[in-house]
């Protein structure tokens, strides 16, 4: 039997698993940009899309998109997104 192919969770799926290991269910920061990706404000109306929300908060953890590209914490759960892409779609354009 073949193997089943291993995917990387989804934009969506990584912001709730930074929410998750960041505040858990009690988010209390306003000026996050995931904030509004969060499970418990789903409700409200997007203003970016889920890898643009991403890569601005990386923006702001590491300062600047230079620092992006060679971000350390490998271990954060938004880190295959950072550079606003799927990790498909930048094998594919990088």
């Amino acid at each position: 039997m073949p193997k089943p192919k291993k995917t990387s969770p989804s934009p969506y799926q990584t912001i709730g698993m930074k929410c998750q290991t960041c505040r858990g269910l009690s988010c209390d920061h306003k000026d996050c940009d995931l904030r509004e990706y969060h499970p418990q404000f789903g409700e409200e109306i997007h203003t970016n899309s889920p890898l643009k929300a991403i890569k601005k908060h990386c923006v702001w953890c590491r300062g600047t998109e230079a620092r992006i590209k060679v971000c350390p914490l490998t271990t954060c759960k938004i880190h295959p997104h950072r550079s606003g892409l799927t990790p498909k779609a930048k094998a594919y354009y990088c």
